[in-house]
This record gives structure tokens, C-alpha cells and sequence, in this order.
């Protein structure tokens, strides 16, 4: 294979990854309402409780119950890999929190730890990560 075929191909890859980043970060802007929870040892979801996230540019903002503030902070993406990293910056949340997620049209599913250096899978194989189960606000 010739050299220019090849790095052709690195800049085609290149541009695919930086499209699907686009369109992974560009969906998961506005708002976001559901339930926080864990899965059951059936892997059926347990709610504890309503959420709301805000995504906005590379920003995040959490409220549950009745708009109790959660804090605010920065997130990126890998949407080759499915994941997410949040870092909290104001809030009672100022930890970094690693999680993957699955983006369906208007559901987001989303697994996290409650911070720290491990990162939280898709469905969670720690029973102290929670996963969120969000649908787009209209």
C-alpha cells in the first residue's frame, strides 16, 4: 500500500472520529430530565430520584429534587469509546467522575462513579457507581 494511500486513510479516520465527536457533542446539548438510580442484580433500573442536567457548549449543570443545585462543571467525550469525563468545578461536586454512555435519539444513558479514578461501564459493574436515565427536555 503506498505511503500517500495510507496516510490518505489516517486523515479519512480522522475526520470521521472528529464528525462523530460533532455530532455526539452537538446532540447532548440542552436539557436533560430523568432519574438517577442503580441496577438491581437483575439489571433492572431502581430510580432514586429525579435529575436534570444542563449540557451547554462544553459545560454541565445537575439540579435534583425540586431544583436542589448540584454544581456545575466542564465534560468531554470519546465517541469511538462511548465515554464521558466530568469535572466538577462549583458545587459540592469537585471531583472528576468517569462514566460511558449509550445516546438513543432523545434517551441518555449514562453510568458514573461517585468520583475518582475508575471509570464507570455500560451497564455498571460496581455496585457504588448510578446511572442515569435522561430524556431530552422539548
Amino acid at each position: 500500500m503506498s505511503s500517500a494511500l495510507v496516510s490518505g486513510m489516517a486523515v479519512w479516520a480522522s475526520v470521521i472520529a472528529s464528525v462523530e465527536l460533532d455530532s455526539d457533542h452537538e446532540r447532548l446539548q440542552g436539557i436533560w430530565v430523568g432519574q438517577v438510580g442503580r441496577l438491581d442484580a437483575k439489571g433492572r433500573f431502581q430510580g432514586e430520584g429525579y435529575i436534570e442536567i444542563v449540557f451547554q457548549g462544553n459545560s454541565i449543570t445537575g439540579w435534583k429534587r425540586g431544583h436542589e443545585w448540584l454544581g456545575e462543571g466542564t465534560f468531554s467525550l470519546d465517541p469511538a469509546k462511548k465515554t464521558i469525563d466530568v469535572r466538577g468545578v462549583k458545587g459540592d461536586y469537585r471531583e472528576r467522575y468517569l462514566g460511558t454512555y449509550e445516546l438513543r435519539g432523545d434517551e441518555l444513558r449514562w453510568a458514573t462513579t461517585r468520583g475518582g479514578p475508575r471509570r464507570a461501564k455500560l451497564p455498571p459493574d460496581n455496585e457504588d457507581d448510578v446511572v442515569l436515565v435522561l430524556r431530552r427536555k422539548k
